[in-house]
């Protein structure tokens, strides 16, 4: 469906329930509900809010479903701090969830490394700890701000960090870059999942501006899944 086509469906459906929700809108006011249901259904989708109460890596349709969101980086493995062992890389400015750590170690027969996350104010017990703290092959790592920390016991053990995760999708209503024209095709998230976004789009539409009761989006989801 092209960006004009959804707000097309989205308004023919929302005037089917209540034709005065409506009857002043203009095309922003369609694409802002438009951008939610995106935000939303990628929510549902990655996180098991759905249905089928399926999460991302355990639901072939979910993959699918976001899999022109999947994006990956490469990190450098920097110098060492002599202090804590740490070394950080900022986090992609355009993460929305992270999906997966993977690296290889050094050496004449390398082999995948064992990436750990602890929660920042576990990190100083963990880091102690002698069946948490990292060795050979196990890397800690912490999210923290917008920064990813990662502890080894030598950095030289890990030649490099693939960070695989999903991107937070381009804006309709912002347009971003001019990417986007009415008639184009909205790339984020495969066509076929259109129509459960406008579906999303009316129910929270008319959750928002007709009836504050009207909490029925997830309700309208299961319908057509």
């Amino acid at each position: 469906m092209t960006i004009r086509d959804m707000i097309t469906s989205l308004a023919i459906q929302v005037d089917k329930v209540n034709s005065l929700v409506t009857a002043d809108f203009l095309d922003e006011h369609y694409k802002f509900y438009l951008d939610l249901a995106v935000n939303q259904f990628v929510l549902n989708c990655f996180t098991g809010n759905n249905s089928h109460r399926a999460a991302f890596e355990t639901s072939v349709e979910n993959i699918e479903a976001l899999r022109l969101l999947k994006s990956s980086v490469n990190y450098s493995v920097p110098s060492i701090d002599p202090i804590d062992g740490s070394f950080t890389h900022a986090l992609p400015a355009n993460l929305a969830f992270l999906i997966a750590l993977t690296g290889k170690s050094t050496g004449t027969c390398p082999r995948n490394i064992d990436f750990k996350f602890t929660q920042y104010d576990d990190l100083s017990s963990s880091l102690r700890d002698p069946f948490n703290k990292p060795k050979d092959g196990k890397v800690l790592y912490v999210v923290h701000k917008d920064s990813i920390n990662m502890y080894a016991t030598n950095v030289s053990q890990v030649s490099n960090v693939i960070l695989y995760y999903i991107k937070t999708p381009l804006s309709i209503l912002k347009n971003v870059g001019n990417l986007f024209e009415d008639t184009d095709e909205y790339f984020e998230i495969s066509s076929i999942y259109h129509p459960k976004i406008v579906t999303l789009a009316v129910s929270m539409m008319l959750e928002g501006v007709s009836d504050p009761r009207y909490s029925s989006f997830q309700n309208q989801i299961n319908k057509i899944d």
